[in-house]
């Protein structure tokens, strides 16, 4: 393999020395664990919200209003827990969490 001028040192790819790769490549992984963590925590929020209010819808257009303005609020909340939390979702993980005197406890989240 031969060595432009440019690049005078076989380690060096994308013109970046290896320290400042893996500072970038760190900092970028994180940021889209971020992302997809709020996404899916927002999404799963919303859903949560829903259900605990499914038996008792607003009739009125005050009442859609604050619903939507609740929900709203429950679920930016979700999303920046959901970007915060480290590893992947608990939907993703295995439903078996502990064995405790010889039975098996089950994650009541998932």
């Amino acid at each position: 393999m031969s060595l432009s001028a440019n690049h005078t040192d076989p380690l060096q790819r994308l013109r970046m020395r290896t320290t400042d790769r893996l500072a970038v490549v760190t900092v970028m992984g994180g940021g889209v664990g971020a992302v997809c963590g709020g996404f899916l925590g927002g999404q799963l929020s919303g859903r949560q919200y829903l259900a605990e209010r499914a038996h008792r819808l607003p009739t009125t257009v005050q009442g859609w209003f604050f619903y939507q303005k609740w929900k709203n609020y429950r679920v930016i909340l979700g999303a920046m827990r959901g970007a915060t939390k480290p590893g992947p979702s608990s939907k993703l993980r295995s439903r078996r969490t502990s064995h405790r005197h010889g039975r098996i406890a089950y994650n009541q989240a998932a």
